[in-house]
């Protein structure tokens, strides 16, 4: 599951560019650090929205990883939890097998905590939830793309005003 953002910075690195090392070294760190900061922004935004269960396995697990530096900068946030994709997109019915092992002592555990079921009722209850979803499948439940849509504009501005720092910065080297 991934969403892709393109910000064009070829003005900014043209002129950093034009600049030289120190230049495209400027552009690099606001651009790196704009990165940074709308990574942030994506995963508290995906964890808010992700719909919490008995344990908050899934809002607690989305992560955020960076890799590369200066304009080579690339900044992940997604979750390793199984059960991600059939929350973001849901599934139509008769696609998926139901539950897999962990999703099932998931489920015993919401029954045993949320309805205050017994062991074996809990049980009971979490193999009959496994074959509704089997047969009627499950709604979606976006978190991680509104995570991205509902922000853009914020995105953008993050963007915008590194590029303001860094032209303002690169404006006090001169030109070569």
């Amino acid at each position: 599951m991934g969403t892709s953002i393109r910000i064009d910075a070829s003005e900014l690195i043209r002129f950093a560019r034009e600049l030289g090392d120190e230049g495209v070294d400027i552009a690099g760190q606001e651009i790196g650090r704009a990165m940074d900061t709308v990574g942030a922004l994506i995963q508290r935004a995906a964890a808010m929205g992700a719909p919490d269960g008995v344990s908050n396995d899934l809002r607690n697990s989305i992560l955020r990883s960076t890799s590369g530096s200066g304009l080579g900068r690339v900044v992940e946030v997604g979750t390793p939890v199984e059960y991600a994709v059939p929350v973001e997109f849901g599934v139509r019915p008769g696609a998926h097998p139901g539950l897999s092992r962990n999703g099932y002592e998931a489920v015993v555990l919401w029954f045993r905590r949320k309805l205050g079921l017994s062991q074996d009722d809990a049980e009971s209850a979490a193999a009959l939830f496994g074959m509704a979803i089997k047969r009627r499948g499950i709604p979606a439940h976006p978190f991680m793309a509104p995570a991205v849509d509902d922000n853009l504009a914020e995105i953008g501005a993050t963007f915008d005003r590194a590029a303001d720092r860094a032209v303002a910065r690169m404006s006090k080297l001169g030109r070569p």
